[in-house]
């Protein structure tokens, strides 16, 4: 017998008892219409409509308006496949069948000889099918669809120095690793095709330097889905991430929040590429633990950021966690996670503690013990529990020892 107890919650009774380490076979089949998942918390606030400086046309500050590239993303927030109310790790593989005039980026490296072209029926139109598997365990599963032009993958060296040697000004590195390689894929609507190739070079930079950091990248593929939006953010589960680009003509201003660092337009990039070692590779335990994958994913950015740019962008960017953080504190502490400014309904209190806060945080630790003890210590922390969830005791475990 089956009960549904809510809306995300399938109860089954069994005709029989089954004992540990019995194999059962469920088959579960559904049908319906899925709303795909908007980005919330990995995505700026929109704040008053930009407006025209004065003596400036609206064709000056970016032409007609015109609407973004339609995209549907399914994910973690999307109950669009059997999942626990618990995440933990697995390998699988995906086969999805869609439109044949869209593409899709997913959840794994794409298997040889896919996307496979279906013919039409009098039930179907032409539609294609893909197939990802993952080599290594994931969290959760997801895709992104929408019109894409897919620019030839390179081979990106991950696990030895970064360029011209500077990761070891950062942090000690080693030499394992040093012989293997990412596969890093670039995925852009048709009007963003120049941006990706720019993107797509500097995903390879900012892959060099976590890898070289951490000592490996932890899933063999990457692609990056570079898509029209409103507003800038992204969404970075296993294997890819889902990168938004704001149009010229986009209504809205997002300088007041704090993810919005002027002198460092690569951050987002920078900050949904660490969540591939940081939040999927390291898991966080519950969302108490949420500050282990954005922490960890905005103080990358800001090694970055330090590397490409100098020690002053770094230093402001230290600035603005610091002034955040003191300013939205009397909110709650970080280990409220995604509860924080749930209230108030304004996601930028979450950005400030579990982002802002959280990267301040880390650099006050790694004053405090040096940069040998620190980086020593996070790879540590990496290598302890890459395709594990993990909690705040273990990382002061890890950086005690």
């Amino acid at each position: 017998g089956v009960r549904v107890r809510n809306q995300n919650t399938v109860i089954i009774n069994l005709p029989a008892t089954l004992l540990r380490d019995d194999d059962l076979m469920l088959t579960i089949a559904y049908a319906g219409r899925l709303e795909p998942q908007r980005e919330d918390i990995e995505v700026v606030a929109a704040q008053d409509p930009g407006r025209p400086s004065q003596g400036q046309s609206a064709d000056e500050i970016g032409g007609p308006a015109f609407q973004p590239e339609r995209s549907f993303l399914y994910s973690n927030r999307s109950y669009w496949y059997p999942q626990a109310t618990v995440t933990d790790y697995a390998t699988a593989s995906l086969r999805l069948t869609i439109p044949a005039n869209l593409d899709c980026v997913a959840s794994g490296t794409l298997d040889v000889g896919f996307p496979t072209a279906l013919p039409a029926t009098d039930a179907a139109p032409l539609r294609k099918q893909y197939l990802f598997t993952t080599a290594q365990p994931l969290r959760y599963l997801a895709f992104v669809i929408s019109r894409f032009t897919r620019q030839e993958a390179v081979e990106v060296p991950v696990g030895a120095l970064g360029p011209s040697g500077q990761a070891g000004a950062l942090g000690p590195s080693s030499q394992a690793g040093a012989d293997s390689h990412l596969a890093l894929s670039v995925h852009t609507n048709p009007r963003l095709v120049r941006r990706g190739r720019e993107l797509g070079e500097r995903a390879s930079d900012i892959v060099r330097l976590y890898g070289s950091l951490l000592g490996d990248a932890p899933y063999p593929s990457f692609a990056l889905a570079v898509i029209e939006s409103d507003l800038p953010g992204g969404h970075s589960p296993g294997y890819f991430a889902a990168l938004n680009q704001p149009l010229p003509s986009t209504p809205f201003v997002w300088r007041n929040d704090p993810a919005s660092f002027e002198d460092f337009p690569e951050f987002f990039l920078a900050h949904e590429l660490a969540h591939q070692w940081w939040g999927q590779a390291v898991g966080w335990r519950n969302y108490h633990e949420q500050w282990l994958s954005e922490g960890f994913s905005q103080y990358f950015a800001a090694l970055y950021a330090q590397k490409l740019r100098g020690n002053d962008t770094f230093a402001g960017m230290l600035r603005q966690f610091r002034r955040w953080g003191m300013q939205q504190s009397d909110q709650g502490p970080i280990y409220l996670g995604y509860r924080l400014g749930h209230i108030r309904g304004d996601s930028r209190v979450f950005r400030a503690l579990v982002y802002n806060k959280s990267a301040a945080v880390l650099h006050m630790l790694r004053r405090l013990v040096g940069d040998e003890a620190f980086f020593h210590g996070v790879r540590q922390f990496y290598t302890e529990f890459r395709f594990r969830k993990a909690g705040t005791d273990d990382f002061r475990a890890v950086m005690e020892a």
